[in-house]
C-alpha cells in the first residue's frame, strides 16, 4: 500500500540535535509526499556523535517510489551538519525536491568535521534521482556545505534548476576538508544530471566550486548552463591549494559535459578557474 501525505503548516520549524521528519517507503508501495508552509525553517547540527545529521527527507529503500519534497518559507537555513534531501536506494525512483523561498542558506558542517550541511537529491541504486528545484531572492552556500544531485549507482541523477537574484558559493570548511560546492555529478554508471542556473549575480570565491563531473565510471557528466548578468569565479582557498572553480570534467570513461556561460559580464580572478576538461 502506498503511504499518506505529510502537511506541515507553522510559523517556525526547527529541527536540531539529530531529529529527523521524513516520508517514505520501505515496500512496493509509494511514500506520501511531505509539505512544509512555514515562515521559518531551520534544520541545524547532528547527534552528539555526530552520526546522524538532523533530516528533512523523503527516501525509497524498495522498489516503490519516494514521494516530492515541498517547502515553501521565507528562510531556510541548513548549518551545522543538517540535511535535507530526496533519495532512493533501491529500484525506486526517489522525489523531487522543491524550494520556494525568499532566502535559502546552506552553511558549515558537522561539529566533528565529517560531514556537510546539505542540500540533495541522490540516488545510491538503480532508480533515478528526482530534481532539486530552488527559486529564491538569495542562495548562499558557505563554509564547507554542500547543494548536490548525485548518483553513486546505475541510476541517473536529477537536474538542478536555480531560478534566483543572487547566487553565492563561497570558501571551505574549517577544517579544509570541504570546499563549498553546487555540483551535478556521477560517480558510477548512471548519467548525472544537467546544472540549470538563471540568476543576476553568480559568485564563486575562496576556494568554492561549482561542478558538472564524472568520477570512477561511465557515467557521463551533465552540462552546466548559466544565464546571468554578472558571473564572479574568483581566489583560491586559504591554504592555496583549491582555486575557485566553474568547471566541466571527467576523470573516467564516462564523458564530461558542456559549459555554456551567457552574461554581460565574466570575471576570472586571483587564480580562479573556468574549464571543461578531461582528466
Amino acid at each position: 500500500g502506498d503511504g499518506g501525505d505529510l502537511n506541515i503548516n507553522t510559523n517556525t520549524l526547527l529541527i536540531k540535535d539529530g531529529g529527523d521528519v521524513n516520508a517514505g517507503t520501505l515496500g512496493e508501495g509509494s511514500a506520501g509526499k511531505l509539505t512544509v508552509n512555514a515562515s521559518d525553517v531551520r534544520v541545524i547540527g547532528s547527534t552528539r556523535d555526530g552520526r546522524f545529521p538532523s533530516l528533512l527527507s523523503t527516501v525509497t529503500s524498495s522498489t516503490g517510489d519516494g514521494g516530492d519534497l515541498n517547502i515553501n518559507t521565507n528562510t531556510l537555513l541548513i548549518q551545522d551538519g543538517g540535511a535535507v534531501e530526496t533519495s532512493t536506494f533501491d529500484e525506486g525512483n526517489a522525489g523531487n525536491l522543491t524550494v520556494e523561498a525568499s532566502n535559502v542558506q546552506v552553511i558549515g558542517e558537522t561539529q566533528d568535521g565529517q560531514l556537510p550541511s546539505l542540500l540533495t537529491t541522490r540516488t545510491l541504486s538503480t532508480g533515478d534521482g528526482g530534481d532539486l528545484n530552488i527559486n529564491t531572492n538569495t542562495l548562499l552556500i558557505k563554509d564547507g556545505a554542500t547543494v548536490s544531485s548525485s548518483t553513486f549507482d546505475e541510476g541517473n541523477a536529477g537536474n538542478i534548476n536555480i531560478n534566483a537574484t543572487e547566487v553565492q558559493v563561497i570558501g571551505e570548511s574549517k577544517n579544509i576538508q570541504f570546499s563549498s560546492v553546487l555540483t551535478a555529478q556521477t560517480q558510477s554508471t548512471g548519467d548525472g544530471g544537467n546544472l540549470n542556473i538563471n540568476t543576476n549575480t553568480l559568485l564563486i570565491k575562496d576556494g568554492a566550486q561549482v561542478l558538472a563531473t564524472t568520477f570512477f565510471d561511465e557515467g557521463n557528466a551533465g552540462d552546466i548552463n548559466i544565464n546571468a548578468i554578472d558571473v564572479q569565479v574568483i581566489g583560491r582557498s586559504k591554504n592555496v591549494q583549491v582555486s575557485s572553480a566553474l568547471s566541466t570534467g571527467t576523470a573516467s570513461t564516462g564523458e564530461g559535459g558542456d559549459l555554456n556561460i551567457d552574461t554581460n559580464t565574466l570575471l576570472i580572478k586571483d587564480g580562479a578557474t573556468v574549464d571543461a576538461a578531461t582528466l
